[in-house]
């Protein structure tokens, strides 16, 4: 398989956070506009944007890279919002996607009112999302360092008062998982489903295993994001595959942060010849100085994974998506379709 065919494969993706895929020549734009403290040439700004390509592991560096300090207004916020969503597929064939965003990266350091600030964010996803007809769908992130978890309910309550949600299909749990491990939340995971959303909880990155157990057991989780460190606990493999939880995984990512020593022996392949329900995903492709495509060939070059290994990664993520059950089979028709038309 050459990258031309890992181009043109479509692509079903689950774990893609938005303020990780700017499009960086809006960034720019807004940086010189609102002469904040960045290169003032392109190159040099972008190389300050990314994680280095052919660094080794960094985690600090990793996180350096995102800032959220770009916003005069909330016009700036619908600007890179709608380029970036207009941008979101780097010739990288998505098929379908579910792209998560945190509204409070987008308030907080300025002080813009959260109900506000996620109208002005939902209305430039929404519009840029019609004007490319990107079959894409939001997951609402919430950042585990931001705010303690009342805070969380309350806006959230606000939100759901105030703001039209309907295309928000679950809510993610991101953010530093060995400071604010996953039962600090019960209560907001517990409220946001008596609401009726399902959840992604990033569990088992960076720490133990035991932290993917409590997102499933307290939080209810329906999917893990990441989650490497399963391959460590027999009890829990067997949980997992029993109960149909799905692992979004993103393998260039988690050699960029160390949390797996490399991409030749990340988990991924040897979870999906075990039965677990697996998917791939980029994470974040700008912060990363990469695509989802550049994940598909490390797993061909790297991990030796063939067509059909390809194809079990994208149904999963089909099988696992926050779509009904409806648009679940209208989906998988569709896609092997274009597969099929693709590779034959």
């Amino acid at each position: 398989m050459d990258k031309h065919l890992l181009q043109k494969l479509p692509k079903i993706e689950l774990h893609r956070h938005i303020e990780g895929a700017f499009h960086p020549e809006t960034l720019f734009h807004i940086a010189m506009k609102n002469q904040l403290d960045f290169p003032s040439n392109f190159h040099e700004f972008k190389n300050t944007l990314q994680f280095p390509k052919d660094s080794k592991p960094d985690f600090a560096l990793f996180l350096s890279k995102f800032y959220n300090k770009w916003y005069n207004s909330l016009d700036d916020v619908y600007t890179v919002v709608y380029n970036s969503f207009v941008h979101l597929d780097n010739n990288e064939n998505l098929f379908y996607s579910e792209i998560r965003f945190n509204p409070f990266h987008f308030a907080i350091h300025q002080g813009f009112d959260p109900v506000e600030t996620l109208k002005v964010f939902l209305m430039a996803a929404r519009s840029a999302i019609r004007a490319t007809k990107q079959n894409t769908k939001l997951l609402m992130t919430i950042n585990r360092g931001f705010y303690p978890e009342d805070k969380y309910i309350e806006v959230f309550q606000q939100f759901m008062k105030h703001v039209d949600l309907l295309d928000v299909v679950g809510i993610d749990l991101a953010g530093d998982e060995v400071n604010f491990p996953p039962e600090h939340f019960t209560k907001f995971f517990n409220l946001i489903q008596s609401y009726g959303y399902p959840c992604t909880i990033h569990a088992g990155e960076v720490t133990s295993a035991g932290q993917i157990w409590t997102a499933i057991d307290q939080l209810h989780a329906k999917r893990i994001g990441h989650g490497v460190k399963v391959i460590e606990d027999s009890q829990l493999l067997h949980y997992v595959k029993e109960k149909g939880i799905a692992f979004e995984m993103c393998p260039i990512s988690n050699y960029q942060t160390g949390a797996y020593i490399d991409t030749k022996t990340h988990p991924i392949k040897s979870l999906l010849e075990q039965g677990v329900k697996v998917t791939l995903n980029s994470d974040d492709p700008t912060v990363q100085n990469t695509t989802l495509v550049d994940d598909y060939i490390a797993c061909v070059d790297q991990m030796g994974m063939n067509l059909e290994n390809l194809h079990t990664l994208n149904t999963n993520a089909i099988n696992a998506s926050f779509l009904t059950n409806k648009e679940k089979t209208q989906l998988y028709n569709q896609f092997n379709m274009q597969w099929n038309k693709t590779i034959y």
